[in-house]
């Protein structure tokens, strides 16, 4: 674990935030959640913050993380108060000493967003007098957010200073304007220097990837099949749905909020497979979601294979993936040369998870055997 790995996996799974408790006491809050059976990573990242910075983040109490891991729900590490915002110092700290961001996007507004509110509220003159412009700061930071609404406008504003009377209008719009340009020049003007440079070897923007592609990033191999519009169309000849009969296709994705991640996604592109500009697909239908894929077989194979031999992931989940994603890519062409080597792909990758295919693995044979036929 290093702080650019952190910070990989902060841009991916984690949220930057801070509230108001009941009695006004402001509170900055780094938050890191995974699902149920990714656990091994939080322990990880515990365990590193703890003996790096002395910082202890919470988890669950070990009877909750069995109840969670029963009911299938997301856990969350959870860094708040003084300990919150040592981690942000030391995250800014990092970025000058190494000379390049380590967050980026929205992930990178919320951040700046929260030092700015941490700063505000330093004291109770300074905290009064930026009062409205501290209320809409945390009206900001939750858009977007799932989970339940929390603190209404009035509410916020209730507990921050009740003796200040809002304005209809943003009060920070000026504050998050400023946010805004910082943000995208700050990206821009790093992509124009990497360019110039032509430098793409930097090891700590390649172990921010790895944070990243830890944390919501997949290794995955997809089996294509014809579906059965294909064998209906009358203008595809028997010798053209005889070649269409099964593909093997490895892949990797990153996904994000949607249109939150433009800088992240090219960054991530340029470093895995040479490419500036990624191909980003919305998750489904009216999703929040998109996704970076990268798909092309001979990229992957010169630049993805070398740089996560050079980076290699660190779960056991990860490490699992990708052992299967780099055998399916060393594997292509060759595998389509005869049914045996197809047939002894198709079970190594069976092994991981047969039930989340849309085939069985006797089925998936079907289709192979047909090809040869």
């Amino acid at each position: 674990m290093s702080m650019p790995i952190f910070c990989g996996l902060l841009q991916t799974d984690g949220h930057f935030s801070f509230t108001y408790e009941n009695n006004g006491t402001y509170r900055s809050k780094i938050v890191y959640t995974q699902s149920v059976d990714n656990i091994d990573l939080l322990l990880i990242i515990q365990n590193w913050l703890i003996k790096k910075f002395n910082i202890k983040p919470t988890l669950p109490r070990l009877e909750m993380i069995d109840k969670y891991i029963a009911q299938g729900k997301s856990i969350n590490l959870e860094v708040d108060r003084e300990k919150a915002n040592l981690l942000f110092n030391l995250i800014q700290k990092q970025e000058k000493e190494l000379q390049i961001p380590l967050l980026f996007d929205k992930k990178r507004k919320d951040f700046l967003i929260v030092q700015r509110s941490t700063y505000l509220n330093q004291n109770t003159e300074t905290r009064n007098q930026n009062s409205g412009i501290l209320t809409d700061l945390f009206m900001e930071i939750k858009k977007g957010r799932k989970g339940p609404p929390g603190l209404s406008r009035e509410e916020t504003i209730q507990r921050i200073n009740p003796d200040f009377r809002l304005e209809d209008n943003n009060m920070a719009a000026e504050e998050i304007a400023s946010i805004d340009l910082e943000v995208e020049n700050f990206s821009r003007n790093f992509f124009d220097t990497l360019e110039k440079q032509g430098e793409l070897n930097n090891k700590d923007l390649n172990q921010f990837i790895l944070g990243v592609m830890e944390g919501d990033g997949s290794f995955a191999v997809a089996l294509e099949v014809p579906t059965e519009q294909f064998f209906k169309n009358p203008m595809v000849d028997q010798i053209t749905k005889s070649k269409r009969f099964y593909k093997f296709e490895p892949y990797l994705s990153i996904t994000g909020q949607k249109g939150d991640n433009n800088y992240l996604y090219k960054l991530a592109s340029l470093l895995l497979v040479n490419n500036v500009n990624p191909v980003i697909s919305m998750v489904e239908k009216n999703s929040n979601s998109d996704r970076l894929y990268l798909k092309d077989i001979d990229t992957l194979k010169k630049y993805a294979l070398p740089f996560f031999k050079a980076n290699p992931p660190f779960t056991p989940k990860s490490k699992k993936r990708f052992e299967i994603f780099a055998t399916v890519l060393n594997n292509i062409p060759e595998v389509y040369e005869s049914q045996k080597k197809s047939f002894e792909l198709a079970e190594y990758i069976y092994q991981y998870h047969p039930e989340r295919r849309q085939k069985t693995l006797q089925e998936f044979k079907i289709i192979i055997e047909k090809a040869f036929n």
